[in-house]
C-alpha cells in the first residue's frame, strides 16, 4: 500500500463517510438493480458497516476480517468494512485483500475453521472498460471509499434452493462470489448468475447513457470538497 510524505487522510467524519456509503449503496447499486442481493439484505437489517481509520489499518482489517469470517448466518448477509484514509492504488488495494484473505484463511484454518465469507475489493478509482459486460464490472464498483465487502458463502445456498438444483459445490478453494458462481453454472453446463448480472448491467449502463459515470462523480466530489473544507 503506497503512502505518502503527506499521507492523505480523509478529513471526513465518520458521519461523512458513511452518509456517502448509503449514498452509493441506494442512488447508484439499489436505484439501477445493479445487485440483487443490496435491497433485501439492507432492508432485512442484514448489512453490517464497520470504519477503519488510518492511512494503513492492515493490522485491524486483518483482525476485523478473521473475526467476521468466524460469525453465523443470522448475524448478517453482506458486510462492509470502509478504510477512507487508504491511499493506494487500485492494484495494491486489490493485493493488500488477497494477501489478506489468504492470512485469514490460515489463521482459520489454524484453529480449525474455515471462512464464511467471500472478499470483494471495491475502490474509487477501479479501472473498468466500457466494450464487455465483464470489464464494466470495476466502474460499478468505484465505491466512494476503499471499501472491503464481505459476502455469505450461504448464498449459494439460497440460490441453489431458489433454482432447484441439488447438486454439489466445494466451495473452499473458490476465492470471490463469481468464481463460485461459475462454478456451479458450469456443473449444469449454463450461463453463471454473475455472468448473467454483469450482461443485466451493461444493458443498463446504455441505457443510462452516462448516468452511472455522473453519479459516481457527484459521490467524489462529495470526498474532495470535505478534504478541501479541512484545508481552509
Amino acid at each position: 500500500m503506497a503512502t505518502r510524505d503527506k499521507p492523505l487522510n480523509d478529513p471526513s467524519t465518520d458521519g461523512q463517510v458513511l452518509a456517502r456509503s448509503e449514498l452509493y449503496t441506494r442512488d447508484v447499486v439499489e436505484a439501477h438493480n445493479l445487485c440483487p442481493y443490496a435491497k433485501p439484505a439492507r432492508e432485512n437489517g442484514k448489512v453490517l458497516t464497520q470504519l477503519v481509520r488510518g492511512v494503513a489499518p492492515t493490522t485491524e482489517l486483518l483482525e476485523r476480517m478473521i473475526a467476521l469470517q468466524q460469525s453465523g448466518d443470522d448475524d448478517f448477509e453482506v458486510a462492509l468494512l470502509i478504510a477512507p484514509d487508504v491511499v493506494s492504488t487500485p492494484p495494491q488495494w486489490e493485493r493488500l485483500i488477497r494477501d489478506m484473505t489468504e492470512a485469514s484463511e490460515r489463521a482459520l484454518g489454524a484453529l480449525g475453521k474455515r471462512s464464511s465469507l467471500y472478499t470483494v475489493a471495491f475502490h474509487p478509482d477501479l479501472s473498468y472498460g466500457t466494450d464487455s459486460p465483464e470489464r464494466l464490472v470495476g466502474l460499478l464498483r468505484r465505491s466512494p471509499d476503499p471499501t472491503i465487502q464481505l459476502v455469505r458463502r450461504s448464498l449459494l445456498d439460497r440460490i441453489r434452493g431458489t433454482r432447484g438444483e441439488a447438486c454439489y459445490l466445494d466451495v473452499a478453494d473458490l476465492d470471490t462470489p463469481e468464481a463460485a458462481m461459475e462454478a456451479l453454472a458450469a456443473q449444469h453446463g449454463g450461463t453463471s448468475l454473475s455472468q448473467r448480472i454483469a450482461q443485466a448491467n451493461f444493458a443498463t449502463w446504455q441505457q443510462l447513457a452516462g448516468k452511472l459515470e455522473t453519479a459516481l462523480a457527484q459521490l467524489q466530489h462529495h470526498r474532495r470538497q470535505a478534504q478541501d473544507e479541512q484545508d481552509l
